[in-house]
């Protein structure tokens, strides 16, 4: 993780925080109580967002190299995310941030929810 953490909702307003305040949402909010967190391997996240490539959202100042998906995220296992990986100006890898869905991306034709 970088100096802060980028939260980003999809279709929405994202924020950034620092490290600390991060890895408490994300233990509260999406890896808490009643979520059964599974990477998707193999989805087209492209497809997931209807055409976007979740790496074309950071802008340029953000070296971003790739995405996990991970699905059966909040108290009621239906949100959805897509964490960013990215890498600093010494080419360390960081985890930059997540594009997150309550409720998930909506589905597309491949993924078992679709």
């Amino acid at each position: 993780m970088g100096s802060e953490f980028t939260f980003a909702g999809w279709q929405a307003g994202g924020s950034a925080l620092p490290p600390a305040a991060a890895v408490d949402q994300l233990r509260t909010v999406y890896f808490g109580s009643g979520s059964t967190p599974i990477f998707q391997t193999g989805i087209d996240t492209t497809a997931v967002l209807g055409g976007v490539d979740p790496l074309s959202l950071w802008g340029p100042e953000t070296a971003v190299t790739d995405v996990l998906y991970v699905t059966g995220l909040g108290s009621s296992a239906h949100d959805e995310a897509m964490i960013i990986l990215a890498t600093d100006n010494a080419g360390t890898p960081y985890i930059f941030g997540m594009l997150n869905a309550f409720g998930g991306f909506g589905g597309f034709a491949g993924y078992p929810n679709g």
